[in-house]
C-alpha cells in the first residue's frame, strides 16, 4: 500500500506522548493482564507486538474494520492502526447482517477477523483525511451506516482528560469488562494507556462468578458499569470488604437515576470513590464528570466539564442562559469529532463542529453543576408554554 504521511498536528504518530506510542517511559510496567489465560504484557512487550503488527498491517491510506474481542489480538490490533495512520472501525462481530451490510457500503481494505487473522477485503481506493483514526457507532445507531468520525487528536485529549480527573497513576488496574467496540471501554483503556497503568481484561460479565474471582485475584483498583450494572450490584451479595483494592467505581452509559446512586453510595460506604460519568460518542466520548466529594449532596447531577472542556446551556438560537433555566446543553472542547459519515466518500472531509449541541436539555446551578432534565425531542410548545413531555409522563 501506499505510504501515508502520518503527521498530525504537527506531531508523527510513530514518536512522541501519544497515549498509544509513550511506552518507552514505563516500558517495565504491566499494561495488559489477561484474566482469561492468565498472562502479564508489560509496556515493552506489548510496543514489540503493536510494532510487528504495524509491519504486517503496512500503512495507509488503507480503512480497516477490527472484529473485537477483550483480548490481547484486539488490542494490539487497535493500537498498531493508531500508531500506522490507519483509518479503522471497531466491530462486535463481522458475522451479523448489519456487520455485513457495513462491509459491503464501505469496503474496508482489510478485515481482521476474532482470530486476528488479517484479510484483504476490498482494493477500493479510499481517500482518508489523514487526522481520521477511528470510525465509531452513534449511541443507539450500531449497524447504521451512521459513523462518528474521530481523530488521533480527538483520542489523545479525552484520554489525559479522563486520566487527569480520575488522578490516574501508574499503580492503578482497570478491570476491562465493557466490550471494545463501544466508546465507554476504549476510553478506559486510553485513559490508562496514558499514565502507564495496568488494564485488566475479562471476558465475563458481571452475573459470572468467575468475573469476581478475578477482580479478586488481579487486585483492580477500578469497576466501571453502565446503570444495569449498578442495578445488578444493588440486588447482589456485592460487599465492598471484599475488595479492599478497589480504589473507584464509575458510572456513564445513560442515567443512573439519584435514589439509585444514593444506594449504591451507601453500598460502598467510605471504602472507595463513585464518579458518575457524562458523554456521547461524539466527544471520544466523556464531556463531564460529577467530583466524588459533591456526588452525595448532588446525586443527579452529571457535574463540571472534564479539563479541557466547556459546557454552556444554550437556547435555541444559541444564546447562553442564566443558572437555573433550562435548555440544550452545548459543548466545546479538543476532543469533538470530525463529523459523521455515512459513506465512504465522507471520510476525507473534516466537518468538526464549533460546538457540539447534545440533543439534551439541562441546567446549571449556582454552583457551577450541569443537570440534564430531558431531551430535545422531548420538549413541545403548546399555546406558548414550552412542555417536557417526561415531566408530563
Amino acid at each position: 500500500m501506499n505510504q501515508l504521511n502520518s503527521q498530525i498536528s504537527g506531531q508523527d504518530l510513530t514518536t512522541g506522548s501519544w497515549f498509544f506510542n509513550n511506552f518507552k517511559s514505563c516500558q517495565d510496567n504491566i499494561a495488559i493482564i489477561d484474566a482469561t489465560t492468565g498472562e502479564h504484557y508489560s509496556y515493552d512487550a506489548l510496543d514489540q507486538l503493536v510494532t510487528a503488527r504495524v509491519a504486517q498491517l503496512g500503512t495507509g491510506p488503507c480503512l480497516v474494520f477490527i472484529e473485537t474481542q477483550n483480548t490481547i489480538h484486539t488490542i494490539v490490533n487497535y493500537l498498531a492502526c493508531l500508531r500506522g495512520g490507519l483509518v479503522f472501525h471497531l466491530l462486535d462481530t463481522v458475522n451479523s447482517t448489519k456487520a455485513q451490510a457495513l462491509i459491503e457500503l464501505y469496503q474496508p481494505n482489510i478485515i481482521i477477523g476474532a482470530n486476528n487473522a488479517i484479510i484483504e477485503n476490498s482494493s477500493y481506493q479510499h481517500q482518508l483525511h489523514p487526522s481520521l483514526a477511528l470510525l465509531m457507532a452513534t449511541s443507539g445507531s450500531t449497524g447504521s451506516p451512521k459513523f462518528v468520525k474521530l481523530s488521533h487528536s480527538n483520542l489523545e485529549s479525552n484520554a489525559v482528560a479522563i486520566a487527569q480527573y480520575l488522578k490516574l497513576t501508574q499503580d492503578d488496574k482497570a478491570y476491562l469488562h465493557l466490550k471494545l467496540h463501544y466508546s465507554y471501554g476504549i476510553s478506559i483503556l486510553n485513559s490508562h494507556f496514558a499514565v502507564g497503568a495496568t488494564t485488566v481484561l475479562t471476558q465475563h460479565g458481571i452475573l459470572d462468578g468467575q468475573f469476581w474471582t478475578d477482580l479478586h485475584q488481579y487486585q483492580a483498583t477500578s469497576l466501571a458499569g453502565v446503570p444495569y450494572t449498578f442495578e445488578t450490584l444493588l440486588h447482589s451479595n456485592f460487599a465492598i470488604e471484599n475488595y479492599p483494592h478497589l480504589r473507584y467505581f464509575t458510572q456513564a452509559g445513560g442515567k443512573l437515576e439519584a435514589k439509585l446512586v444514593k444506594q449504591t453510595l451507601a453500598l460502598i460506604g467510605d471504602k472507595a470513590e463513585f464518579y458518575i460519568m457524562y458523554g456521547q460518542t461524539e466527544a471520544a466520548p466523556r464531556m463531564s464528570y460529577l467530583p466524588a466529594e459533591q456526588i452525595h449532596q448532588h446525586p443527579d447531577s452529571i457535574g463540571v466539564p472534564v479539563p479541557g472542556g466547556e459546557l454552556m446551556v444554550v437556547n435555541e438560537h444559541g444564546q447562553a442562559l442564566p443558572n437555573f433555566e433550562p435548555g440544550e446543553l452545548k459543548y466545546t472542547g479538543p476532543n469533538v469529532m470530525m463529523g459523521y459519515a455515512m459513506s465512504p466518500e465522507a471520510l476525507i472531509s473534516d466537518e468538526t463542529p464549533e460546538a457540539l449541541l447534545t440533543g439534551d436539555i439541562a441546567y446549571q446551578n449556582a454552583q457551577g453543576l450541569f443537570f440534564i432534565v430531558g431531551r430535545t425531542k422531548r420538549f413541545v410548545k403548546l399555546f406558548g408554554l414550552r412542555l417536557n413531555l417526561d415531566d408530563v409522563q
